[in-house]
């Protein structure tokens, strides 16, 4: 099976999880979902509609893997960023950048 290459998503913040985020295809509806993904995402809420395609900038996901999840299995789940990785990302962007300018 080939990876479709667009996709308009529906995306959806979970109320289980502050960061926690939910891509379907538009055309898709959220009755389809696994019972225990329902039960793990808690009260979905739309947050906004994206046509995703390889190259779509987003700030806390990868656009091929969630193009490969809905091709897949029908969903992507981004989980929340873990604060300390997400620290040492932003003091080694922060080294690298005074070394450019030094």
């Amino acid at each position: 099976m080939t990876t479709q290459t667009e996709r308009t998503c529906e995306i959806y913040r979970c109320s289980y999880k502050e960061g926690m985020y939910l891509y379907i295809d538009k055309k898709d509806k959220l009755d389809d979902l696994p019972d225990a993904l329902k039960k793990k995402i808690g009260q979905p809420e739309l947050s906004m509609t994206l046509t995703i395609t390889a190259e779509t900038k987003l700030a806390n996901a990868n656009p091929k893997a969630i193009l490969a999840a809905l091709d897949t299995q029908g969903f992507y789940l981004q989980m929340p960023i873990n604060p300390i990785d997400y620290m040492q990302e932003v003091n080694e962007q922060n080294y690298f950048l005074g070394k450019e300018s030094g």
